[in-house]
Order: structure tokens, then sequence, then C-alpha cells
């Protein structure tokens, strides 16, 4: 729908159709996001909302798992992985049969685990799977990058990386960490990171790049100390990233877009996708 409509509005030459993400507070999802909630600034312009309704688009989701070994003296936390991971599949799916998934575990090399499926009792059963790596350290940056471009093929515009660390050593090659916003970028996606610090100090160069994707792609950064706060941290992503909507606005002219921002008074934070026509 976002596709056809963005043409047909475009012709008219001077609206213009953005795909948002909906961000609760409190961590639920909204589902009723109406035009008269929205206030849209571009630059210091205030811009008519024309519209306002939920994506119907399918989401395509990647999951980059952080399987590496921790230090000496701590325990993977294997099942509060598995069942942070399944609950936020079941999350995503629910009513939404054409959601596409696909797992890529991480530690020494970025291994994908399970092609793109809308068939939850496969996720599921890679999932259930999950068991941590010999390796020390996760490239993560590289899986970003291997993630991001595997999204070219994809026609929707919902597209979301969800990455999941436990402070892993960063192991990427240098010349990963400069090309991965770029890869990022390229392939159109929003970027959700989750990670368990625990209290030991971060992995600074992982740390740095995660901050800029994830609010430049319209994305955000979750963390908690101990594991067991990741399916509390999972499920917020889920109801974000199953809260999209496209919104029309008004504008003078057909000129791109700039510095658009968007709020509401709803208890919840907008967040521009990368996807605007």
């Amino acid at each position: 729908m976002l596709t056809l409509l963005s043409g047909a509005l475009l012709a008219q030459g001077a609206q213009k159709v953005a795909l948002v993400t909906v961000v609760s507070d409190n961590g639920s999802r909204l589902t009723d996001l109406a035009a008269k909630d929205v206030v849209i600034h571009e630059e210091k312009a205030e811009r008519q909302v024309l519209g306002v309704e939920p994506a119907t688009e399918p989401l395509v989701v990647t999951l980059l798992l952080d399987v590496s070994a921790v230090p000496a003296g701590r325990q993977f936390p294997v099942q509060d992985l598995r069942t942070a991971v399944s609950n936020f599949v079941k999350s995503v799916t629910s009513g939404h049969p054409d959601t596409q998934i696909s797992i890529m575990t991480v530690a020494g090399a970025a291994v994908s685990a399970l092609d793109f499926t809308t068939k939850v009792d496969e996720v599921d059963r890679v999932v259930q799977r999950l068991y941590p790596e010999q390796q020390s350290g996760a490239v993560m940056l590289e899986a970003l990058s291997d993630a991001s471009r595997k999204f070219a093929e994809k026609q929707t515009p919902r597209r979301a990386i969800v990455a999941v660390d436990f402070n892993s050593g960063e192991a990427s090659a240098s010349q990963t960490m400069k090309k991965v916003a770029e890869d990022v970028r390229k392939g159109g996606s929003t970027v959700w990171s989750v990670s368990v610090r625990g209290t030991s100090e971060s992995a600074s160069t992982r740390e740095n790049v995660l901050n800029v994707i994830t609010q430049a792609s319209g994305g955000m950064r979750f963390t908690a100390v101990e594991p067991s706060g990741l399916d509390a941290m999972l499920s917020k992503v889920a109801n974000s990233i199953t809260a999209q909507y496209s919104v029309t606005f008004a504008r003078p002219d057909t000129s791109p877009a700039k510095n658009v921002k968007m709020e509401t008074s709803r208890g919840a934070k907008i967040l521009l996708t990368p996807w605007m026509r």
C-alpha cells in the first residue's frame, strides 16, 4: 500500500508519506494512533498531517544473537535467551502470518542459522537449539553489515534488525567498523540493539557504533544489567516494530523533505524509518 500510495501522492506534488515506528513509554503496543495525535515539523515549519494509517506491508526481521563464550566464572544465559527470543517471535507474528524472520548467530563468525521464513515452528526449533560457542568475541558489526545486504532483495519497506549481545568483545575487522553504517543505510532497515551489560565496562567500539546506527536508522537501544531483563527489552522492541504507521503530510513543494520530526501527546515516541516517499 505504501508504494502505490506514495506514487499517487507525489503526482500531486505537495505531499509526503513516511513510514514511522511508535514506541510507547510503558512498552505496550500503540494500535490506535490518529492524525489528530501527531504534530510534524520540518526545519522550523509545522506541516499539516493529512492522514495516519497502520502499516499493512509484511514485516521482515533479522535477529542477530550473540552466542560467544562468556568470561570464566560466569554462565551463559541460555534459558533467558531462548525464552526471550521465543516470546519475541510469538509477539511479532501474532496476527501477522506474513511476517518473515531470519536468525544469525554471532561469535567468531556470523553464521546464518535460519533463512527468512514465515513458519513460526521452524523459527522456534532454531531458537530452542541456541547454545554458546567456544569463541569469546563476537563479530556483531560484521553481522550487521551482512544482514543489511540481505535486505536488498526484500520489497517491503518494513525492515528491522534486532541485535542481542552480552557485552562480548567486538571481533570485527577495522574495515567492517568503517562501512557498517553505510551498509545499514543502503539496506534501509531500522536497527534495534538489546544488550545485557552486567557491571563490567562495556565494549566501547561496538557501543559507539550501535549508538550511532540505532539512532540514525530510526531504531533504539535497550540495556539491562542482568539477563533476566532480556525478555522485557525484546518485548518492547516487538511492540514497537509491530506498531508502525504510514503518515501523510503536506509540503509546499516536491523537494526532498529535510529534518522532519514527529511528536505525539499519547505518551509515546515517533521514530522515522528510512522510508519516505
